[in-house]
């Protein structure tokens, strides 16, 4: 998800890690995008690097571990995914790290 429009809409600034998940139950799960919702996950799990959730994505490749609480509301997203749609099987996805060396 974009933050900050229209400044941050494109490029190394798109993917806020930290709005991303502020805003992922009312704009993903209340109106019931869980198919989008279960994606977002999947792939910000994948850019997990020494057990932080990136701020800034930039495709995983010059990603931004520069918010404290990203990491949180990461997590308060995956509870509130896993509670609203019931979609357990989410545990089950097999997540490739992009930094396995780091996450060991």
């Amino acid at each position: 998800m974009s933050a900050g429009l229209p400044h941050f809409s494109v490029g190394w600034a798109r993917c806020w890690g930290r709005d991303t998940f502020i805003s992922f139950k009312g704009l993903l799960l209340i109106p019931r995008y869980f198919a989008l919702a279960k994606n977002i996950i999947i792939m910000y799990a994948s850019v997990v690097n020494h057990g932080l959730i990136p701020n800034l994505h930039s495709k995983g490749i010059h990603a931004r571990y520069n918010a404290r609480d990203a990491t949180w509301f990461f997590i308060k997203s995956v509870i509130d995914y896993v509670e609203i749609s019931q979609d357990f099987s989410l545990f089950d996805e097999l997540i490739t790290l992009q930094f396995p060396q780091n996450n060991m």
